[in-house]
């Protein structure tokens, strides 16, 4: 019996406009209208306000990575072409926490170091899901 039939993201309604906004290169998040608060994970009631008007807004992708881990064994044989991989923890400037995806395995190892979210394919073929990587030097 295979309880992990994919590893895809589970898309329903709660999260799809997360996952459109994901195909068009756009972090597209929750927002409480009442407190102007974006939040993480979607919800049908705002974390923030039990009344409030929700909404699904472009947030900005930029953020500090609060945690990593660095995996050198794949526990699933679809992750194994592309070991050793890692995956973290943003933390958005505009609020919320998002488990992320980096292709560069050296930011695991730096210590909160500043990111941006993109989306890209961890897999050929696959959806995008959310990567995290360094921001750009200023010049």
């Amino acid at each position: 019996m295979n309880l992990i039939p994919s590893i895809e993201p589970i898309i329903n309604d709660q999260n799809a406009p997360f996952w459109e906004g994901a195909l068009n290169g756009k972090l597209i998040m929750p927002w409480c209208q009442a407190t102007e608060q974006f939040f993480w994970p979607p919800s049908p009631v705002s974390p923030f306000s039990m009344n409030a008007a929700l909404a699904w807004k472009e947030a900005a992708p930029q953020g500090t990575l609060v945690a990593a881990v660095i995996y050198r064994r794949s526990y699933l044989k679809e992750l194994e072409v592309i070991m050793p991989y890692a995956v973290g923890i943003l933390a958005l400037d505009c609020g919320p926490r998002l488990q992320v995806h980096l292709r560069d395995l050296e930011l695991a190892v730096q210590t909160r170091p500043r990111v941006e979210l993109y989306f890209d394919s961890l897999l050929p073929d696959g959806r995008p899901v959310p990567m995290a990587r360094a921001l750009p030097q200023p010049t």
